[in-house]
C-alpha cells in the first residue's frame, strides 16, 4: 500500500545557511520544516511547522537569528579574552617595573625557611623517639568482664 506522505528528508527544500563554524541547515523531513545547527559541539534541532513557503521563510529567519546570536556571543567572548590579555600584559609590565630584591637576600630567605622546616621535623622525630607513648590502663570491673554468664568459670 503506497502512502502519499513523504518519508525522510526532501532534498528540494534543503538549504544551508551561514558559514562554518556558524552554519546551520533548514530542511523538510516527513512533511515538517526543521532547522539544525551546532552549538558548543552539540547538534541542536528544532521543528518549525508544516511544509509551506511561509514556514520555510520563517525557519530561515529563525536559523539566521540563532547563528547571528552565536556569532555575536563568540565575538563577545573573543573581545573579553583580548581585554583580559591586555590587562594581564599591563599588569605584567607593572610587575616588571618593580625592582627585585638582590639575589643574595632571596637565597638567604629560602635557606632560613628550609632550616625552619628541618628544625621542626627534627623536633618531631626527637620527641617521638625519646618520649614513651602515653598508655591508659583500664582495669576490668566485675560487671564489665562478664560475657553471657561465663566470666566466673575457669578452665580445668
Amino acid at each position: 500500500m503506497a502512502t502519499k506522505r513523504p518519508r525522510g528528508r526532501d532534498r528540494r527544500y534543503t538549504r544551508t545557511i551561514g558559514e562554518p563554524p556558524f552554519a546551520g541547515r533548514r530542511f523538510v523531513e516527513n512533511g515538517r520544516v526543521r532547522i539544525e545547527w551546532k552549538e558548543g559541539g552539540r547538534r541542536k534541532r528544532r521543528s518549525v511547522g508544516p511544509n509551506s513557503a511561509e514556514t520555510r521563510q520563517r525557519a530561515d529567519a529563525e536559523l539566521e537569528e540563532i547563528l547571528e546570536r552565536m556569532q555575536t556571543n563568540d565575538e563577545h567572548h573573543d573581545q573579553e579574552a583580548q581585554d583580559q590579555q591586555s590587562q594581564d600584559t599591563e599588569q605584567h609590565e607593572q610587575e616588571e617595573q618593580k625592582p627585585l630584591p638582590p639575589l643574595g637576600d632571596i637565597l638567604r630567605d629560602y635557606a632560613l625557611a628550609a632550616l625552619g622546616v628541618a628544625d621542626g621535623i627534627a623536633d618531631w622525630v626527637r620527641e617521638a623517639i625519646t618520649s614513651p607513648p602515653e598508655w591508659e590502663w583500664v582495669e576490668k570491673g566485675e560487671e564489665e568482664g562478664k560475657d553471657d554468664g561465663e566470666a566466673g568459670k575457669t578452665e580445668e
